[in-house]
């Protein structure tokens, strides 16, 4: 069943049947999703007419508004909703899913104005209001493969069948409350299901067990309606006490009887792929009104029907206000996530589940991400080129921040937006380091006792850092901005430590564990740990923190993970078109307040980088300076801050460099060991005589007698191999680049 939809394409048709003396043309609609077309057949006439409909891809689900005689349907192959007059006039779309959207079900309360519909791509539920395209999701919880959906609208009750691992029916409220499970053995494949509303019966057909079932609304009385060998059902639809079911396998609609419960087919084999299907009386509509009618009931954005009236609800990202009419809006929010196996950059619209790429050429390996919300950017690191970059918040101006060294393994990133300072972790060179956002100085903050750091997060009221090690004595560590006050909070329990995020306002601290698949929590000084989650497969790589929601990707499902601090979990994204999930961060639009400190503006008149204190700020240098005595400016530190290659001799500020053999002076620039050269030197005397000087024996300077050269050519070539080991040490981090070159050369 998982890969049915790879091959398919789309075909909407609308057949009508006349039935005896029943007035009123009846009319099946059923899409075909090989034929990308939608047909009309007039059943009295047993004429076709074709609907044309431009690019169709996957049509599936489909139902009929007789109050405005509009067809709509579903897409997968899109993804999308549409829908259009029932002669294909007026094509419009009612909304454009996200890609992996598989929108198998759909529904209509045509009274209240209500579309529903089911996403296995995503594992939702979800309504739209008719007027407006307001957009709300009901159920996105314990779901893995919802399809079929009916309703009894007189109940305000929604039917549904999940053909998941663990196969069921269930019904909810319209807004998903009173959640129930109707049937949950002798399942594999339900698909289609219709209900009977008078009888308060559900009809469901199942595509692996090859039958059509009923039982009653309580989930009493099962039994079986129809079987047929190699019967392969995908919709099902009750209309006027006859069953209305496509089947794949023969490529027929067959109608069920209930009284009889023989299968009688409707048509030919000439169609290729018979999908969803929805049954009705042209004409037979009754003008039926509730309180949701007219004018949404007095709702700004939705109407949901009660047995006493009404009651209002909000599209996505908004919320009811005291009134219970209106909603108040909500900025936008957006999730950063970076996958590393596909080398991309994703932005999530959280509130409209919406996914879009950020298109940035050569990506490798991108892992840990962070927003500016100052200049709008966004910053990453990427641990295959290695380096940090940045981007305008859709990809625009791409620029380097910081390459980095060959080995490097930048697996954390974290921003101080007022400070204007970045901070990252370097698993590679086991480092924690800063930089300053405007002139990119940097600074190596703490180059001791770390394995291998990961994780890294900031409170930025209190100017203290946080980071993970998951190395062989894996821990939790905190320091403040300078590495200062070092402290170890967390160093048993631990296995593959991650991501790391803050609570600052109740000063608690949250991490993931990928080898014990947990989300753990606890105060700021060590105390009150305690389990928020936990997955058997759940392989955690990052985690953030927003308004007391907890964010963390998933390698194990390749999704994002959305948890209450109470540990219960909302909702995923992702899963099917991502591959590896690493880096995440979550903020919403404006939300930003243009705080400021003592380094906010022009750095606090530091020379070079500006770290923010309780009583104003401490400036300080870029690794290889120190602050002169007015404590604002930097110089050159002539010691071992600037060694290579060599070593130093003992404390970094205060010691001669120990140079590598071969070289020699205070910063070990000088090479002592000569080079090996080649020289060739022809010249021409005025006799037109020529004279050739080859030498390999490494002599610096020739003599000749020839007198008065009419031309001179030579070509010199040398090559240097350091002594000792003939390599020379790994380059520390302030050495951008060394080579050994020629400086001069002449004749006289």
């Amino acid at each position: 069943m998982s890969g049915i939809y790879q091959l398919t394409v789309g075909v909407l048709f609308v057949l009508s049947v006349a039935l005896g003396q029943r007035s009123g043309d009846v009319y099946i609609l059923f899409t075909d999703s090989y034929a990308k077309q939608i047909w009309k057949l007039d059943f009295n006439n047993s004429n076709y007419s074709n609907i044309v409909i431009e690019n169709h891809e996957n049509p599936i689900a489909i139902d009929y508004d007789p109050v405005m005689n509009k067809i709509y349907w579903t897409d997968v192959g899109r993804p999308d909703i549409r829908t259009c007059g029932f002669n294909g006039e007026n094509l419009s779309l009612v909304r454009k899913l996200k890609p992996g959207s598989v929108p198998d079900g759909l529904t209509l309360d045509p009274v209240s104005r209500l579309i529903f519909y089911t996403d296995t791509g995503n594992d939702v539920i979800a309504l739209i209001d008719m007027a407006d395209f307001y957009h709300k999701t009901i159920i996105n919880t314990n779901l893995d493969e919802p399809r079929g959906i009916a309703l009894d609208r007189t109940q305000r009750m929604m039917y549904w069948t999940d053909w998941g691992a663990e196969a069921k029916i269930e019904r909810a409220t319209y807004l998903g409350e009173s959640r129930t499970t109707l049937v949950s053995t002798g399942l594999i494949w339900p698909n289609g299901i219709t209900l009977d509303t008078e009888g308060q019966k559900i009809y469901w057909c199942d595509a692996k067990t090859n039958v059509i079932e009923v039982l009653d609304f309580d989930g009493n009385n099962r039994r079986q309606i129809a079987h047929r060998d190699s019967f392969h059902p995908f919709d099902i639809f009750l209309f006027e006490q006859v069953l209305y079911t496509t089947d794949w396998t023969s490529k027929r609609i067959y109608q069920v009887y209930l009284d009889e419960r023989n299968m009688t087919s409707l048509n030919g084999s000439h169609f290729k792929r018979l999908n969803g299907i929805h049954v009705f009386r042209a004409g037979a509509f009754q003008n039926d009104t509730n309180t949701c009618t007219t004018n949404k009931g007095g709702c700004e954005q939705i109407c949901i029907p009660t047995s006493g009236g009404r009651q209002c609800a909000c599209r996505d990202g908004y919320t009811l206000i005291t009134n219970g009419l209106n909603c108040t809006g909500q900025a936008d929010v957006f999730a950063l996530f970076t996958d590393s196996l596909a080398k991309q950059i994703w932005k999530l619209d959280v509130i409209n589940s919406i996914y879009s790429n950020i298109v940035i050429e050569n990506h490798e390996n991108p892992i840990a991400i962070d927003y500016d919300p100052v200049m709008n950017k966004i910053y990453w690191t990427d641990v295959g080129r290695p380096d940090i970059r940045k981007c305008g918040f859709n990809g625009e101006d791409l620029s380097l921040v910081r390459k980095l060294k060959p080995g490097s393994v930048p697996d954390g990133l974290t921003l101080d937006p007022v400070s204007r300072l970045i901070f990252y972790t370097d698993m590679g060179n086991d480092v924690i380091a800063l930089m300053d956002m405007d002139d990119y100085y940097h600074k190596t903050i703490i180059n001791t006792n770390l394995d291998q750091p990961r994780g890294i997060a900031l409170d930025r009221t209190q100017r203290m850092m946080y980071w993970t090690d998951w190395g062989e004595k894996p821990k939790i560590e905190t320091a403040t901005y300078l590495g200062e006050s070092r402290t170890t909070l967390v160093s048993t329990g631990l296995i593959w430590p991650n991501g790391i995020t803050l609570d600052t306002q109740g000063k608690k601290i949250y991490w993931c564990d990928a080898k014990i698949h947990k989300i753990e929590a606890m105060d700021y000084d060590g105390r009150n740990r305690r389990q928020i989650a936990h997955g058997s497969s759940f392989h955690p790589f990052d985690i953030f923190l927003f308004e007391q929601v907890l964010y963390t990707t998933d390698w194990g499902s390749r999704r994002i993970f959305r948890v209450y601090l109470d540990g219960r979990n909302e909702t995923s994204w992702g899963g099917r078109h991502f591959k590896r999930l690493n880096g995440i961060h979550v903020f919403r639009a404006g939300a930003f307040q243009n705080d400021t400190n003592a380094c906010t503006t022009n750095k606090g008149d530091c020379e070079q980088i500006c770290i923010p204190t309780s009583g104003g700020r401490q400036c300080t240098c870029r690794d290889g300076y120190t602050l002169t005595t007015n404590e604002l400016n930097c110089t050159v530190h002539n010691a071992c801050s600037w060694c290579y290659p060599g070593q130093c001799g003992g404390e970094l500020l205060s010691a001669d460099c120990v140079c590598h053999p071969g070289f020699t002076g205070h910063h070990c620039q000088t090479i002592t060991t000569k080079p090996a050269m080649h020289v060739l030197v022809q010249m021409t005397n005025s006799d037109e005589q020529r004279f050739e000087i080859d030498s390999t024996d490494n002599q610096a300077s020739f003599w000749t007698n020839v007198n008065n050269p009419t031309s001179v050519h030579y070509n010199l070539s040398a090559q240097y191999t350091a002594q000792s080991s003939g390599t020379l040490p790994d380059k520390p981090a302030y050495i951008e680049d060394f080579h050994v070159i020629e400086l001069s050369r002449f004749i006289y």
